[in-house]
């Protein structure tokens, strides 16, 4: 490995979501900066809960100016909790620009089906 130096550039702002872990309370409050989901949306109490499973998945926005970037670390273990867990957060993927696969995520997903670019 290189040792390449990379400069990066100063940011007005930056979340990071968690759609994935390992474990999930979801009667934890809110605290400090961290934002949890309501138990209850527009007074109803859902039928449905988040999924927790073996790996992580985080979705990171990065704002600039007017400008925000959005990136998707890791997918988690399976095809069902990322994509059902952003459904219940009303979080759309139409808006990640790239996903970043660590190692341990890489394992999981190279031989499905998708077309994956990879940089070394």
């Amino acid at each position: 490995m290189s040792n390449m130096e990379i400069s990066l550039k100063p940011v007005d702002g930056i979340e990071i979501i968690t759609l994935m872990d390992n474990y999930i309370d979801v009667l934890l409050p809110n605290k400090g900066p961290v934002t949890r989901p309501p138990l209850a949306q527009e007074g109803k109490i859902p039928t449905d809960t988040f999924l927790a499973e073996h790996g992580l998945s985080l979705l990171i926005r990065v704002n600039l100016g007017n400008d925000t970037h959005v990136v998707l670390l890791d997918t988690g273990y399976s095809s069902i909790g990322v994509p059902h867990n952003m459904r219940l957060m009303g979080i759309e993927p139409d808006g990640i620009e790239a996903i970043i696969l660590t190692r341990s995520s890489c394992k999981n997903r190279l031989n499905n089906g998708h077309n994956i670019l990879i940089y070394r």
